[in-house]
């Protein structure tokens, strides 16, 4: 099976790449959370599965520490949140589903989406819900985001590096 993140590596898929040194590059991600202000990929460029088979390229480990609080500090700058999550998954039954070993930036609204309350308030009412469904969604909730347009919050964070 092709892999979707070495593909935008050669060029070959459509991406809006926001980051790139030597050995990573970072991107939206195409299915992002629906409660984030932006959701952006690092991923080293050569192919490895989970983080424990990454520790074999010490030069993308090292980008990759790197990397990640100055997307961090682009994203905050680019979006005006101050919150957000740094979330990686190794293997399926830890959520991942491209394996290709890779970061999660996720930035956070100071209030909930209000997509994702409404939902949640809604369920609440209806079948007692507790709280803890909230913050599920919240984090977890995947969706087809229509509020962000990729070109423009590309062009956003890469002018805050």
């Amino acid at each position: 099976m092709t892999c979707p993140f070495c593909e935008i590596v050669k060029g070959k898929e459509a991406s809006h790449v926001v980051y790139e040194s030597e050995h990573t590059i970072a991107f939206l991600d195409i299915q992002p959370l629906v409660s984030s202000r932006a959701h952006i990929l690092l991923c080293p460029k050569s192919h490895y599965e989970t983080l424990d088979k990454l520790a074999a390229n010490k030069e993308a480990s090292a980008e990759i520490g790197i990397a990640l609080p100055i997307l961090a500090k682009a994203c905050i700058e680019a979006t005006n949140s101050t919150a957000f999550n740094v979330v990686q998954n190794n293997g399926e039954a830890a959520g991942q589903v491209v394996h290709h070993v890779h970061f999660h930036i996720v930035m956070r609204d100071g209030d909930e989406h209000p997509a994702v309350k409404r939902t949640v308030d809604q369920l609440k009412k209806q079948f007692g819900i507790m709280d803890r469904a909230r913050y599920t969604m919240q984090v977890f909730g995947r969706g087809q985001r229509e509020d962000l347009v990729g070109d423009e919050m590309a062009k956003l964070i890469r002018s805050k590096l």
